[in-house]
């Protein structure tokens, strides 16, 4: 079985919903998550 993968796939949207759902696991608070977005720009 062949799969074709695009590199070039924008996975902004994905990466954005598996960051909420870490803040969501590890309880974060609005500034913790603040914090965590700032350093990552």
């Amino acid at each position: 079985m062949s799969q074709n993968i695009n590199v070039y796939t924008d996975t902004a949207h994905l990466e954005q919903k598996i960051d909420q759902l870490v803040f969501k696991i590890y309880d974060f608070t609005e500034e913790e998550i603040q914090i965590v977005e700032s350093s990552i720009d």
